[in-house]
């Protein structure tokens, strides 16, 4: 394998440091037992860090417009989590536990503006406070039909505006659906380590740049800290500012 990378130039696929951690720990049990069983004088993996830590993860790569047709393709027969929670992430670039744990309450309308309340009230949890926001709907998720699916719902059941992730107290509601998720890419011919759930906010940044949106606006549309000092003046942008740009993404 070294030399096929070797002689043929490959780059090997990236790794996440969590996984690099797992291997190292067991290359290092394995070094610590033969030094105490006297086969090598010294374990040479004493010594070795990981640059970056345990959070320290892969670079992720955006979904080409191929990949998008060849994941939503087949999930055009779902009226389910299995369908809107991709669909959602891409024309809103939210996270994943984001989306998994919205209640059907936080879909809200003001002035006309439908939009997403990703906000920590109640069991709800956000990786930081900027992640707190309104992200308007995309007419596209409109006429998919992503009302006509909300107004479908019970809540009196089940909170969750995706109530197929289960008991909403679960501490992590959308672990199995991301390893469901990951066998979908490798099911529709996407085996890249690298493009995983999570690069839908990639490709939905990228859509924001493509689209001329000004970094200000598609930082607060994924919930993005910026350090510019002006941005942490005032109370932020308009409902109907974030709208009037997100309207202009386009996969097309």
């Amino acid at each position: 394998e070294v030399r096929k990378i070797y002689y043929n130039k490959e780059v090997p696929e990236p790794v996440a440091n969590t996984t690099l951690l797992k291997r190292i720990g067991a290359l290092k049990s394995l070094l610590a037992f033969a030094k105490n069983e006297g086969l090598i004088p010294s374990s040479p993996a004493d010594n070795i860090k990981l640059k970056g830590g345990r959070n320290s993860l892969l670079i992720r790569k955006c979904f080409s417009r191929e990949d998008i047709t060849s994941i939503f393709n087949p999930l055009a027969q779902y009226n389910n989590h299995k369908y809107w929670i991709p669909l959602i992430a891409l024309y809103t670039g939210a996270r994943l536990e984001e989306l998994g744990q919205l209640e059907v309450t936080d879909l809200k309308q003001e002035g006309g503006i439908y939009y997403l309340d990703i906000n920590s009230v109640g069991r709800k949890r956000l990786k930081t406070k900027a992640s707190a926001r309104r992200i308007p709907l995309h007419n596209k998720l409109i006429e998919a039909g992503f009302l006509d699916y909300v107004a479908s719902l019970n809540n009196s059941l089940n909170p969750l505006l995706f109530p197929q992730l289960g008991d909403p107290i679960k501490p992590k509601l959308t672990r199995a659906f991301s390893k469901w998720f990951a066998r979908h890419l490798d099911k529709v011919g996407i085996p890249d380590k690298a493009k995983v759930f999570h690069s839908f906010r990639h490709t939905f940044k990228d859509a924001c740049r493509n689209a001329e949106i000004p970094e200000d606006i598609h930082d607060a549309l994924t919930g993005h800290n910026n350090s510019s000092v002006s941005r942490r003046y005032g109370t932020g942008h308009k409902l109907e500012v974030l709208d009037k740009y997100l309207q202009r993404i386009s996969y097309q």
